[in-house]
């Protein structure tokens, strides 16, 4: 019926418009107001309707034009692994995730720029799964999140050595970026569809929360490495990379951070855990303390540029300040207390 399509609507305006007649407190887990109530009845009533009543309404809303057009059998062979997320739901991932037995995944049929934007700001990591022969937005909420404060980076003088003869950028060659990452690499989950959207956030800014950059390392006129990565308020996430020169993705890694730390960036998230992140000064927080990480420094006001210039003599005496440890421990005191 009208009222089970309504739950699972791909629209945001419904839930704007509950926000607006009142809804206060924290939109996530543990919010008070008509706001916390309004995530708990929406989410008590998917659960309710899961998974006799669900389909129809999860057919019915892939439509758009950044849905993914699947047919219902392979919408339901996707809901045997991963739970499905209807839009308005999004404040409340954690508790849908901790229903399903710990998940790190939700998905939606929905590649909309603007619900990109809204994950982004959750704390959640934009991406995609191919199942059934096709790709589909996943969202990920990790159980633990690989993360740094900027002033913990570590640069090697081989790195500094490296980076002497090359120019780094950034925000001149988005596309560039986004077509080497996919040669080098694949589609893997930055598909055609995910690469679309965050392509046109990058090229409309002024439209969305989060900010999509792009970083390159340049040897003379030719592109040797680069990142994509979004800025929410005063945290930066890596979001996957390339290099083509041997050593030029260390510098370009570097680079980065050292930018980060000249515009005042607290942050750097990279999601999850990897052996070359940690050696950079990465360590790694608990779910809670990475949600409650956002919402404290997602309204701060940081601008992130790098003109192309030279990298000779780019870094900082030292790499940076406090131990990784002691960053890590810091991050995680602040959380708790939030």
């Amino acid at each position: 019926d009208d009222d089970e399509l309504d739950l699972f609507s791909s629209s945001d305006e419904e839930w704007d418009e509950d926000e607006d007649e009142g809804a206060g407190g924290e939109r996530g887990e543990g919010g008070e107001g008509e706001g916390g109530g309004r995530e708990q009845e929406l989410l008590m009533s998917w659960l309710a309707q899961w998974p006799k009543s669900v389909t129809a309404a999860i057919q019915r809303n892939a439509v758009g034009p950044h849905a993914v057009q699947l047919p219902l059998s392979k919408i339901l062979y996707v809901a045997q692994y991963y739970p499905y997320l209807p839009q308005p739901l999004l404040p409340a991932i954690e508790q849908v995730l901790a229903l399903f037995g710990g998940h790190e995944f939700t998905v939606n049929w929905s590649f909309d720029p603007l619900f990109i934007d809204s994950v982004c700001q959750q704390g959640c990591f934009p991406m995609s799964v191919r199942m059934a022969r096709a790709y589909i937005f996943a969202i990920k909420l990790h159980q633990e999140r690989c993360v740094m404060e900027t002033s913990a980076l570590k640069v090697s003088k081989s790195t500094k050595k490296r980076a002497n003869k090359l120019k780094g950028s950034m925000n001149t060659a988005f596309k560039d970026v986004i077509t080497q990452v996919q040669a080098q690499h694949g589609f893997n989950w930055l598909c055609p569809q995910i690469a679309q959207s965050f392509t046109y956030m990058f090229e409309n800014p002024e439209k969305f929360s989060t900010k999509l950059h792009s970083f390159e390392v340049w040897k003379d006129d030719e592109l040797v490495a680069g990142e994509l990565g979004y800025q929410v308020g005063s945290i930066y996430t890596s979001l996957t990379g390339f290099y083509t020169l041997s050593g030029s993705g260390s510098v370009q890694l570097a680079a980065l951070g050292q930018t980060l730390i000249n515009c005042g960036v607290k942050t750097w998230d990279f999601g999850m855990g990897m052996k070359y992140k940690y050696e950079l000064g990465a360590g790694t927080i608990p779910r809670q303390a990475w949600v409650e990480r956002v919402r404290a420094e997602r309204n701060a006001s940081v601008s992130i540029s790098l003109p192309t210039s030279s990298l000779r003599g780019f870094f900082r005496s030292g790499g940076g300040g406090n131990s990784n440890q002691n960053a890590i421990d810091q991050m995680q005191g602040v959380d708790e207390d939030t």
